[in-house]
């Protein structure tokens, strides 16, 4: 990954990039796509399967969201690009991907869009630490190309969890229980369509958890926008 780009050079390659992303053409192509997914929650099925399908999951146990909308798979660029902008602070990349993201959103909700967008949130001790929060770095993006609003302070995190990476899928889901809260005075009045944005979605098991809460307080739709979906 090319570390020391100008204002209009490529993120990973260096060359020169035409406009405002700072990714061109021939590395955008290079970003892992998911060829065949669920239709629900964006799992890949393989090359194989058939178009709108459902995985086994989706079938048996349907989750609490409509959709979910990965920019791509989680591999290799997408992968290491999401680690710097997450560990490592580089804006740069969460402006590029979050506009790749807001590209391809755009159709699909051009007819009915959203009435808000909600980030992932972070525990207040982890957002001190790190000092910004990647979900909201995304949903900055998608609101300024899509003319969503965003509704950060809509859910809370009330307490700290382990994180994620590492854990199983049970392990996940009870790692996310009880932990957030939905604050419906942040809020005129309940949305009707709400985005869940996140950075990466593995197990769904954070997502799920917003996105009960949402259809238990009201809203009709809840959909998944994030980076990059684990296969």
């Amino acid at each position: 990954m090319h570390l020391l780009s100008g204002p209009n050079s490529c993120l990973l390659c260096g060359a020169s990039s035409q406009g405002t992303l700072t990714l061109c053409k021939p590395c955008q192509t290079e970003l892992p796509s998911i060829q065949a997914a669920c239709i629900r929650c964006a799992l890949a099925l393989g090359p194989e399967a058939a178009e709108q399908q459902l995985c086994g999951q989706c079938c048996v146990d349907p989750p609490p969201f409509e959709h979910c909308y990965p920019l791509g798979d989680y591999g290799f660029p997408l992968r290491e690009m999401i680690a710097r902008l997450k560990f490592h602070g580089r804006f740069s990349i969460g402006r590029a991907l979050g506009q790749l993201l807001a590209q391809r959103l755009a159709p699909i909700f051009s007819a009915e869009p959203p009435d808000a967008l909600l980030p992932v949130p972070l525990h207040s001790g982890r957002l001190r630490q790190r000092g910004f929060n990647q979900s909201l770095e995304i949903a900055q993006q998608l609101s300024q190309h899509l003319g969503t609003p965003i509704a950060p302070h809509y859910c809370k995190r009330l307490r700290a969890s382990k994180p994620q990476r590492g854990l199983s899928a049970a392990a996940r889901k009870q790692n996310v229980q009880g932990i957030f809260r939905l604050e419906p005075k942040a809020m005129k009045s309940t949305p009707r369509h709400i985005v869940i944005v996140d950075d990466v979605v593995t197990t769904m098991a954070t997502v799920q958890a917003i996105a009960y809460l949402l259809k238990k307080e009201g809203v009709e739709r809840v959909d998944v926008a994030c980076l990059a979906r684990v296969s």
